[in-house]
């Protein structure tokens, strides 16, 4: 029993400490990302791949904002979700291998 309450204890600090990021200052401003930039470095990260946006959302000016800003949103939402979906793996490998400390049913 101490044991699995160890091994939860351990499995929450891994999960959680993903997202405690330290600030580092920077005495360069961040550059935002254009369509051209992208164009550009698409064939130099992935030379099989290239640039690929099928659907056009680069170009899709969500709320009525700029292509660099719909950029910039798209890829913090990409960022967002994939650590949500980290986190998530982690709560189902937790859960499903039964390592609670206390009861999962309610009979």
């Amino acid at each position: 029993m101490v044991f699995k309450s160890a091994l939860t204890v351990l499995l929450i600090a891994v999960a959680t400490s993903g997202f405690n990021f330290p600030v580092q200052q920077s005495s360069q401003q961040t550059q935002l990302a254009s369509l051209a930039t992208l164009k550009e470095m698409g064939p130099k990260l992935n030379p099989v791949v290239g640039y690929f946006d099928p659907m056009g959302l680069s170009t899709a000016g969500f709320w009525g904002q700029s292509d660099d800003a719909t950029i910039g949103f798209l890829r913090h939402a990409e960022i967002k979700h994939g650590r949500v979906a980290m986190a998530a793996f982690v709560g189902y490998i937790v859960q499903s291998n039964f390592v609670f400390p206390w009861k999962l049913t309610m009979g």
